[in-house]
């Protein structure tokens, strides 16, 4: 027998019908809201700032270059005046002032219109508030100027402690990379080799060519090649300590520079595991002094080597406090908005002021001071935050390049050092073989003095008169 078919589709699709009925009366009560259509005058108005913050953005984020003697040759030039005013068309500075000085001229355009088509009911006012508030407007605007380069200075002396620290840091562990001994040769074994190896048994001994021969390191062996294992892996940590020394202004550059390219940066200078690890961290100049720090707790160094090497992590942990201080606390901006808003208010009654004396030539007036105080405003602010104008890519590459140079330099001087030493300990032993006398040395340490530069031949002469 059949069973009976359950009435549950049934009331399941009522169910879903009553639903869909409910939510399209629901939607014709509530139609959904359509974006307001744009309006024409409002982009066009708009269009001319967004292209102007477009150029300063993107002249922000160009890479800076250090000068050098050509640059500055070129910077103190006497035709610097006249390239500067040709290139003015392309400074992001006064372009980022079209927007400004070009709405204020109009402005003051319109009231000159008004006032010759109605001189009845021309705007016309004294010039004594002007005359009392000039030097209150000239000293907000030198105040905020100063204001803004002393954090530039701020910041710029703060990557010059923290390159000084890396160049530091790189050079102690460069000095340990090259006064690593290398580790003790095995002592030769004699003639029956029983003395660098020794055998599992007696009878072994007696017959070292035996098939059944097992041979083991004697226990002076096994700690040389402990010993070996055990250098090889401190010169691999002290390369990577190197690494991560120079990574850390790289990370920091990152850091406190929007949009920048974090792994193509430092795809060279960590390994791919610890470029992972770096990558994933919130806080990446923290997580390479994090690597930093354990390195040195790993590495086989005197107490008194690594409490000073631990010690100059403060300075980078110090660079990192006043970098976020910089980029996360401006000049108030209390102090910011009152400064633009007396610009604003002076410009903007600046044709008023003007008209009953200059009558037309208050727009060309208007025009060169709105584009004068405004473009001293702009470049308070752009130096405001320090970071953007600093060559700080060129500066992490001249510290690559110095330290680069500098071990290269250093295995070179370090050779010719070797090879002085060892002629000149040959030569002192060829001296005592032939069975010289002292004065004979005296005077070969003399000549060697006075090849090196120091004055030998004044005790070399004292000596042979005293003997005269």
């Amino acid at each position: 027998m059949a069973a009976p078919k359950s009435p549950t589709p049934r009331f399941a699709a009522a169910g879903q019908g009553h639903h869909r009925h409910l939510l399209l009366h629901v939607v014709r009560c509530f139609p959904p809201e359509t974006p307001p259509p744009p309006n024409s005058i409002l982009s066009l108005l708009s269009a001319v700032p967004d292209w102007a913050d477009a150029v300063q953005e993107r002249r922000v984020r160009e890479r800076r270059r250090l000068y050098d003697h050509d640059s500055w040759r070129v910077h103190r030039s006497s035709r610097r005046h006249l390239r500067h005013f040709l290139s003015s068309l392309s400074s992001r500075v006064i372009l980022s002032l079209v927007p400004p000085v070009s709405a204020f001229t109009a402005f003051a355009a319109a009231i000159a219109t008004y006032n010759t088509l109605l001189p009845d009911y021309a705007l016309t006012a004294s010039p004594l508030p002007y005359q009392l508030t000039a030097p209150a407007l000239a000293l907000l605007l030198v105040f905020r100027t100063e204001a803004s380069y002393a954090r530039f200075d701020e910041g710029r002396k703060a990557w010059m402690r923290v390159l000084a620290t890396a160049a530091d840091l790189a050079g102690m562990v460069m000095v340990m990379l090259m006064h690593h001994p290398p580790p003790p040769p095995p002592p030769p074994p004699p003639a029956g080799g029983a003395a660098y190896y020794y055998y599992s048994s007696p009878s072994q001994a007696a017959h070292p060519g035996g098939r059944g021969r097992r041979r083991r390191p004697t226990p002076a062996a096994a700690a040389a090649a402990s010993d070996d294992d055990d250098d090889d892996d401190d010169d691999l940590l002290r390369r990577a300590l190197l690494n991560y020394i120079l990574a850390f202004p790289v990370a920091l550059k990152c850091h406190i520079i929007c949009d920048s390219d974090v792994k193509g940066d430092l795809q060279g200078l960590l390994a791919q595991d610890d470029l992972d690890v770096v990558l994933a961290s919130k806080h990446r100049p923290r997580c390479i002094i994090n690597f930093i720090s354990q390195t040195l707790h790993m590495l086989d160094l005197d107490q008194h080597k690594r409490s000073i090497m631990e010690s100059k992590l403060s300075c980078f942990l110090q660079g990192i406090g006043v970098c976020e201080q910089l980029i996360g606390i401006p000049i108030p901006a209390s102090y910011t908005r009152l400064t633009s808003r007396f610009l604003v208010l002076w410009h903007l009654t600046l044709p008023v002021i003007l008209w009953d004396e200059c009558k037309w030539i208050v727009v060309p007036a208007t025009f060169i001071s709105a584009a004068s105080l405004f473009c001293i405003e702009e470049v308070g602010v752009l130096i405001e935050e320090p970071f953007p104008m600093l060559a700080l890519d060129a500066l992490c590459k001249q510290l690559h390049d110095g330290i680069k140079d500098a071990m290269a330099l250093q295995d070179s001087v370090h050779a010719r050092l070797l090879a002085k030493t060892t002629t000149t300990t040959n030569k002192g032993r060829a001296a005592r073989a032939r069975g010289g006398d002292d004065d004979d040395d005296d005077d070969d340490n003399n000549r060697r003095s006075t090849d090196n530069g120091w004055p030998g031949q004044q005790l070399r002469n004292r000596r042979r008169s005293q003997a005269g």
